[in-house]
C-alpha cells in the first residue's frame, strides 16, 4: 500500500484531520517511497487542516497545493524569518530560526 493511500485510509476511517509536513513527505520520497505529487493526490484534500513548511524550497509546493486545501485553518512556515499574514483561507505562520 503506498503512503498516500495508507494516510486516506486512517484519516477516513478514525475521522481524523490531517497535519501536512511537507519536508516529511519530501524526505521519504529522497528516501525511496513515494512521490510527494503522487501522494498528495491521494489524500482526501477536505481533511488537511494544517501544512508546515521548514525549507524555502518547498514554498513552490505548498503556493501549487494551498488552493486546492478547502479546509486548511493553519500554514505554518519555520523557513522564513518574521512573516504573519492572513489570507482569506488561512492564517500564516513563520518562525526565525
Amino acid at each position: 500500500m503506498e503512503d498516500g493511500e495508507f494516510i486516506a485510509r486512517i484519516a477516513e476511517e478514525s475521522d481524523a484531520y490531517i497535519l501536512l509536513d511537507l519536508h516529511n513527505l519530501l524526505t521519504n520520497q529522497q528516501n525511496g517511497r513515494q512521490p510527494v505529487k503522487e501522494l498528495l493526490q491521494q489524500l482526501p484534500a477536505e481533511r488537511v487542516i494544517e501544512l508546515r513548511i521548514n525549507s524555502p524550497e518547498l514554498l513552490p509546493l505548498a503556493d501549487a497545493i494551498v488552493p486546492a486545501l478547502p479546509c486548511l485553518k493553519s500554514l505554518y512556515m519555520t523557513c522564513c524569518r518574521n512573516i504573519l499574514c492572513r489570507s482569506s483561507q488561512s492564517t500564516i505562520y513563520a518562525n526565525s530560526w
